[in-house]
């Protein structure tokens, strides 16, 4: 039986060790899945992927960069951990980033490749359509991605990587309630038909109107301690399976 990684290479072989382990780190602090504080020992990665201890430096060094991860002398790198305040700070940057990113993909609405993909989304997000709470988050995150790709821009999707919030669908998901998806669900609409109209100026309007609103609507449920606690519980179902 191979390795995740020997997977992972069948299925993106022009990429890097390094590139695959970073991307799976990244997927698991931003999911929740690696918590604020849970340190990512090095030995029980290479044994987990199957890969040398090398990758796994090199894909911890990454993620230091962007922010991720903290680095300690003579110890393995833990999750960042964020505050209340930087919390929302980090939704208000991202606003701005994100609205470029709408505006920009407005302009590219020449290509029908890339019209086709937006007109997709929008049925997507019609009105009616039901969700459970996870797969619309899933779906959430999916469409963000998208408008990015549309526009391959290395230096924002850099500069959005680089305030990525950590355990941020930690926080998200248990707040999200049917009223939360209906409206954001409308937003997207919004932001994508300004998209698909070529309307920059008003995608990246609705864009920035559409990330503050989750902004305040999810800080509300913020607290320091959540993070703490729920790396605690984790630590003790650990314990339990172990025994």
């Amino acid at each position: 039986m191979g390795t995740p990684v020997d997977f992972l290479k069948q299925r993106a072989p022009d990429r890097s060790v390094a590139d695959m382990l970073a991307d799976i780190f990244r997927k698991r602090i931003l999911e929740g899945e690696y918590l604020p504080g849970m340190r990512l020992v090095e030995p029980d990665m290479t044994e987990l992927y199957g890969v040398s201890r090398g990758p796994v430096r090199e894909a911890f060094r990454r993620l230091i960069a962007e922010g991720l991860l903290v680095a300690e002398k003579h110890k393995s790198p833990v999750v960042r951990g964020v505050g209340k305040k930087q919390f929302f700070q980090m939704f208000e940057v991202r606003s701005v980033l994100e609205g470029l990113a709408a505006r920009l993909a407005a302009q590219a609405m020449d290509d029908r490749k890339k019209r086709n993909w937006v007109a997709q989304e929008l049925e997507k997000w019609a009105p009616g359509r039901s969700w459970t709470e996870y797969g619309f988050v899933s779906a959430n995150t999916d469409l963000h991605e998208g408008i990015r790709r549309l526009i391959d821009h290395e230096v924002l999707d850099d500069q959005i990587q680089r305030i990525a919030i950590p355990g941020f669908k930690a926080v998200f998901l248990p707040t999200v309630t049917a009223a939360d998806i209906a409206a954001s669900a409308a937003q997207h609409a919004a932001i994508l038909k300004a998209i698909h109209d070529g309307e920059g100026l008003l995608a990246e309007r609705h864009m920035v109107d559409h990330v503050m609103d989750t902004a305040q609507r999810v800080t509300v449920h913020f607290n320091d301690e959540l993070f703490d606690r729920r790396l605690r519980e984790l630590d003790r179902l650990k314990a339990d399976a172990a025994v």
